[in-house]
């Protein structure tokens, strides 16, 4: 079928509304004496805008619903189209733009939506919209997969359900049976009322829209749009400050999978940023699903807290930077800033002098207030050492989370006992650190010292450099002291002189190497060939070999490793260097060493 007509027909019937009344639409050829069955669901979906009728006010009760139109049904009843979700529709669009690129199909969004919701994957795009796909008829089977992810119970059915109360249980895929039981028991899809589910037959628009009725009765979805207040772990609840200014707690139930997703990726509710713009999805009043895109603040402020005043029912607070207790900056508190103390949900009467700050500006305006005490003491291990655009550690703390800090200017330093210089602090010490107004004030680290041996895998050089070690099948990586000494072959060398494949020596402290020395990576190598070119000076004969083929190449072969013999094979004399002549025959044999062929034995041939 012509793909334009395609789009044609299937812009009709999900898009025209020109004559449709816009209350309980009733169409002439879905009545009480023709599908009675159908018609409460087809008016409801019809005047909610899940599903429309066409141009010549006719629904087309028995036309097959395609795959493409049952992903943008879907989309709808999942809340594509509800004001609510409109931001993340949006989002979705933009975010998927690229993966649906390919795919000459017209309701792209709508799909999008699908994808972020996680309804499909990106997998399963050619089996809906590849090809001809998009226009096949939806199998009851299919169908029943599809409204069983809808309802969010893909992780509930059981992969062993049976279905042998429908006489064609055979006919049922055996992927698809988990999905059959569900539905069936459900009370969303039923028989075909001879004792057959029809697996493979196909669903018309009557049918689609008695489904999605029965799913959107069972769903019973309400939203609640605003930002992200507070988020306490321990009581296991989200703070909201809706639409309306008003604060509104939501408990995160233990027996859902919760479905929490911030700028297109899934994570742990306990992440969520504050201050961001959420949706929160209730099912039948239970907590379902998060929807939160973060909010860019228009500036970031870290520093300590010179004041808090509220007056008139309105406050604000005065913040320094470090570097100038003097220099105090006023801004007002917004009425919906999300405020934390310790990392826990506060008040702004939590909020003390000299207590260490980060504040979100926006508009002007205080929208994320992060107090932390003045001064706190963490321990963890060195994980990396940055450079840009100040000197900052990443530190792996015990319950493996890694947070990053500053180093202050006038920090001091312990190690192993003894004092030392900041620089001298390595990636893999044990540290305990004195954070003050969340900046490295004192560090007391330990060491622990090894040598490794194994050849090169991987040399990284960069501003923080690394190597990788290969120790038989082990592979590991290690930083580079910035004042780490290199010798290769037995001179002093830099970082550039280092190759692939050499053998290495590395003193290690921690997970840094302090030391290094390498020899250059060498082969075994054997030719015969002519004597071409003798050059005593630079220590090298040119020989001329053959292939099989007879085609001839020039080696050059280096002559002036110490152990190097020469023997003429017609008397087993040992000869010299010097001894050598251009046209004499003779077979080398020695170590290739970075390209370069070193004899260690060369035999005069008859």
């Amino acid at each position: 079928m012509n793909k334009k007509l395609i789009c044609g027909i299937l812009s009709a019937l999900l898009l025209c509304t020109s004559v449709l009344p816009s209350v309980a639409a009733t169409f002439p050829d879905v009545t009480e004496e023709t599908f009675a069955w159908a018609l409460e669901a087809v008016e409801e979906m019809v005047e909610d805008g899940i599903i429309k009728g066409y141009t010549d006010n006719t629904f087309k009760p028995e036309r097959t619903v395609t795959k493409m139109e049952s992903l943008v049904l879907s989309a709808r009843i999942l809340g594509y189209t509800a004001d609510e979700m409109a931001p993340f529709a949006e989002f979705a669009g933009e975010y998927y733009a690229d993966v649906l690129e390919s795919y000459d199909i017209v309701y792209k969004d709508e799909v999008a939506f699908l994808l972020y919701k996680d309804i499909i994957s990106e997998k399963e795009l050619a089996y809906y919209i590849g090809g001809d796909n998009a226009t096949q008829g939806m199998k009851r089977y299919e169908v029943a997969k599809l409204l069983t992810r809808v309802m969010g119970a893909e992780k509930e059915i059981d992969p062993g359900a049976s279905t042998s109360e429908y006489d064609d249980s055979a006919d049922i895929p055996a992927d698809a049976k988990p999905y059959v039981r569900f539905v069936t028991d459900a009370g969303i899809m039923n028989g075909m009322g001879d004792g057959t589910f029809g697996p493979l037959g196909e669903v018309n628009r009557a049918q689609i829209a008695t489904l999605l009725y029965r799913v959107r009765g069972l769903l019973k979805e309400t939203y609640t749009v605003g930002t992200v207040k507070a988020v306490d772990t321990n009581l296991e609840s989200i703070t909201v400050v809706n639409s309306d200014g008003d604060e509104e707690k939501f408990v995160v139930p233990y027996e859902i999978d919760l479905l929490v997703k911030q700028d297109g990726y899934r994570e742990d509710f306990a992440n969520l940023s504050l201050g961001a713009d959420i949706v929160i999805t209730e099912r039948d009043g239970v907590l379902f699903a998060v929807d939160a895109l973060s909010n860019e603040p228009d500036q970031i402020f870290v520093g300590g807290i010179a004041s808090v005043n509220t007056k008139d029912g309105k406050s604000e607070i005065g913040v320094f930077p470090i570097s100038d207790t003097n220099d105090v900056t006023t801004y007002p508190i917004s009425a919906d800033c999300a405020i934390t103390y310790e990392g826990n949900p506060a008040k702004i009467g939590d909020l003390k002098r000299l207590q260490g700050v980060t504040l979100q500006i926006r508009d002007g305006q205080a929208v994320v207030i992060e107090a932390k005490d003045r001064e706190r003491t963490i321990k963890g291990t060195i994980e990396e050492i940055g450079l840009e655009p100040g000197l900052n550690f990443s530190i792996l703390l015990s319950d493996g989370t890694t947070e990053n800090y500053e180093v202050a200017d006038s920090a001091t330093a312990t190690r192993n006992k003894k004092a030392a210089k900041i620089s001298e602090i390595l990636v893999g010490d044990k540290v305990t650190i004195t954070l003050r107004y969340e900046r490295v004030y004192v560090v007391t680290a330990t060491s622990t010292k090894s040598t490794e041996k194994g050849t090169i895998e991987e040399i990284r050089i960069a501003t923080m450099p690394s190597i990788k070690i290969r120790v038989g099948n082990t592979v590991e990586e290690y930083s580079l002291a910035r004042d780490c000494s290199y010798t290769v072959d037995g001179k002093t060398a830099t970082i550039y002189d280092l190759r692939l494949g050499a053998n290495i020596t590395a003193s290690v402290e921690s997970e840094t190497i302090t030391s290094l020395s390498s020899t250059a990576p060498s082969t075994n190598t054997a030719t015969m060939g002519t004597i071409e070119t003798v050059n005593s000076s630079y220590g090298f004969i040119t020989i001329t070999t053959e292939d099989e083929d007879g085609n001839a190449t020039s080696v050059q072969v280096f002559t002036k490793r110490t152990n190097l013999k020469v023997i003429d094979s017609a008397d087993g004399a040992t000869k010299a260097v010097r001894d050598l002549k251009p046209g004499m025959s003779v077979s080398v044999t020695g170590v290739t060493t970075n390209g370069a062929f070193e004899a260690t034995a060369i035999i005069i041939m008859p």
